[in-house]
Formats: C-alpha cells, sequence, structure tokens
C-alpha cells in the first residue's frame, strides 16, 4: 500500500469536498431555475387573464406573439401613472392591434364586435 505525504491527503480531502459542494450548488441552481420558470409561466399566465379577452381576441393575441408581429415597449407601468395610460389608451383590443399593425387572421364577426361594443 503507497503511504501519500499529509499534505497530499489534505489536498485530496479538500479537493472531493469541493466536488461534492458543487454538485450540490448545481443541484439547488437547477431548482431555483425551474421555480423562476414557473414563476414567470404564472406572471404571464395573470397578465393574459387580467386583458380579460374572449376567445377571439386571445387568439389574435396570442398568434400576433408567436408571429413576432406583437410589440413589447420596455419598462413598466407604475400604478401611479397607470390611470393616466389608460385614459391615451386606445378602448379596444381591435384598436390596440390595429395601431400597432396587427389583425388576426381569423376576423371577429360584425354582430359580435357591435354586441360588445353596446356593453
Amino acid at each position: 500500500m503507497i503511504k501519500l505525504s499529509k499534505k497530499l491527503n489534505r489536498i485530496l480531502d479538500e479537493i472531493q469536498k469541493a466536488e461534492e459542494k458543487i454538485a450540490q450548488w448545481q443541484r439547488h441552481l437547477k431548482e431555483l431555475n425551474i421555480q423562476r420558470e414557473q414563476l414567470e409561466n404564472e406572471e404571464i399566465i395573470k397578465s393574459v387573464r387580467s386583458m380579460k379577452l374572449n376567445s377571439w381576441e386571445l387568439i389574435g393575441v396570442l398568434e400576433s406573439i408567436r408571429n413576432g408581429t406583437m410589440e413589447f415597449h420596455g419598462g413598466g407601468i407604475d400604478s401611479d401613472n397607470a390611470e393616466e395610460m389608460t385614459e391615451e389608451q386606445p378602448g379596444t383590443v381591435e384598436e390596440t392591434m390595429a395601431l400597432n399593425g396587427m389583425m388576426p387572421e381569423r376576423q371577429i364577426p360584425e354582430e359580435i364586435l357591435d354586441d360588445e361594443s353596446e356593453d
């Protein structure tokens, strides 16, 4: 049996401990990334649901996101300016999409649009 020096044994032990800690941190990082993705997905779902779109409008918005024709503006809306911004925004999703040059491939029938405007 080969006898190693104390110094070499200590270094080998430290290497083994460091590798174990690295493996633990990698597992922890992987779990954190999974949690981040789940929370991002929840935020996306909340945002989409808060838009209160009907089925056709939702399909149009999702298609424009997938096609890359939806424009996203950086930054968020802080609560102090939210009221002012809503006054400047168009009244319907169709108007917003039209202003951004986006219209869903499937058009919403006129009678449905008329019914919605009466509400």
